[in-house]
């Protein structure tokens, strides 16, 4: 038996896809800003998040610091990481994408020059 087609006109899927229970696909907060709401969400501490990630909790404490010293930038890796641990999908927080198109940018001479020039184009 075939799925029944949608009201576009394409086949269903009957493979289940992972939805995750924010709403968002993406966030375009900082990870900083972001961070204390879900683990509110979840009813998850800084603490569990932690181990979860495999980072030291006062890895995480720096990194929601607002600024000044002490304060740290997430690595797209910990986003990445910090995104799957809360059941969210990897490039849920913009660090992870950015460090995704610096990865490729730089390993791409032709596509950098072509951001390059598109961003030009556009300032």
């Amino acid at each position: 038996m075939r799925p029944p087609a949608s009201p576009l006109g394409r086949k269903e899927s009957r493979t289940p896809q992972r939805i995750s229970q924010h709403v968002e696909k993406r966030t375009t907060l900082p990870l900083r800003e972001e961070l204390p709401a879900l683990l509110k969400q979840r009813g998850k501490s800084l603490r569990s998040l932690a181990a979860d990630v495999g980072v030291n909790q006062s890895y995480l404490s720096r990194i929601l610091r607002e600024g000044g010293s002490g304060a740290r930038r997430p690595t797209a890796a910990i986003a990445i990481r910090i995104a799957e641990a809360l059941g969210l999908p990897a490039d849920y927080f913009a660090e992870a994408r950015a460090g995704f198109v610096v990865e490729r940018v730089l390993a791409d001479g032709a596509l950098r020059d072509r951001v390059y020039d598109r961003l030009r184009r556009e300032s």
